[in-house]
């Protein structure tokens, strides 16, 4: 099995051992079968207030 598109997130997902959905669909009026995969992506951790002003970052406002 080869994927062209994200190669390398779907090669680093399944080579770490975790969870890849596969979604397997038939076009008849193509005569095809067409494999998806779909994964969740991993959360990030927003910086504070405080570690933004500490980067120079302009703010809005701060409380």
């Amino acid at each position: 099995m080869s994927f062209q598109h994200r190669h390398g997130e779907w090669l680093d997902r399944t080579t770490a051992h975790r969870s890849v959905r596969y979604d397997i669909v038939c076009s008849p009026s193509r005569g095809k079968w067409y494999l998806d995969a779909s994964w969740s992506a991993d959360k990030t951790v927003l910086p504070t207030l405080d570690e933004l002003k500490a980067l120079g970052a302009r703010l809005l406002g701060s409380i």
